[in-house]
C-alpha cells in the first residue's frame, strides 16, 4: 500500500494500481547481495578487530573478577530466535548493560547471529520477534535515541528509516554516535 500524506518513500521505488488502491515496490539497498555481503564483511573484520583489541579487558572481568557468562535468547530478523552470549547476570534489557558486558557479543558478530548496527536486540520474550525488519545490532538508531522512551511504533519507523538509507557510511556514523556517547 502507498505512505500517507504524511509519510515519505526514500529509495527506489515503483508504484503499481490495483483498481483504486496503489502497491509500492521499494528497492532497499540492504536487500541487495552486495550491500548484504559489504556489511557482512564490515561486521566481520570489526568483530575480530575488536576482540583482539577488548580482550585483556574480558579476561579481567571474567577470569579476575569471576563474571559469569549468560546466554540470552533474542528476536531475530528470520523467524526462529537466536541465542547470544553475555558477561554477568542479565537483568532483563539490553540497554542496562555496561560496555564490558557487551564484550562477548563481538563473537556473536563474528560468527553473524547480530549485526554492530541493526536493530534493538531484545530478549524473544518482551516482543513480538516476527515484527523484526532488521538482523539485531549492539548499536542502532533506536538504542541511540532509547532515552527518549520510543513506542514500538516509533521502533519501527526508525529500522525502516535504516533499511531505506543503508551505506556503510551510515554505519560509521552510528557506530561513531555510540561511541562517543559512553
Amino acid at each position: 500500500m502507498a505512505a500517507s500524506d504524511a509519510e515519505v518513500i526514500i529509495g527506489r521505488s515503483s508504484v503499481d494500481h490495483i483498481g483504486d488502491i496503489p502497491l509500492v515496490d521499494i528497492d532497499y539497498k540492504l536487500g541487495h547481495d552486495p550491500y548484504r555481503m559489504l556489511k557482512r564483511s564490515l561486521d566481520a573484520a570489526g568483530a575480530v578487530f575488536g576482540l583482539l583489541l577488548l580482550w585483556p579487558v574480558f579476561i579481567f572481568y571474567w577470569g579476575l573478577k569471576k563474571q559469569t557468562l549468560s546466554t540470552v535468547v533474542i528476536a531475530s530478523e528470520k523467524k526462529e530466535p537466536v541465542a547470544v552470549t553475555v558477561l554477568g547476570k542479565f537483568q532483563g534489557s539490553f540497554s542496562d548493560l555496561k560496555f564490558w558486558q557487551k564484550i562477548p557479543l563481538l563473537k556473536d558478530v563474528f560468527i553473524g547471529k547480530i549485526s554492530f548496527v541493526g536493530a534493538e536486540i531484545v530478549p524473544v520474550l518482551n516482543r513480538n520477534h516476527n515484527k523484526i525488519h532488521l538482523k539485531p545490532g549492539i548499536t542502532g538508531l533506536v538504542q541511540l535515541y532509547r532515552a527518549q522512551n520510543l513506542s514500538e511504533i516509533e521502533k519501527e519507523k526508525y529500522e525502516l528509516f535504516y533499511l531505506k538509507n543503508y551505506s556503510p557510511f551510515f554505519d560509521v556514523e552510528i557506530l561513531a554516535k555510540s561511541i562517543f556517547r559512553i
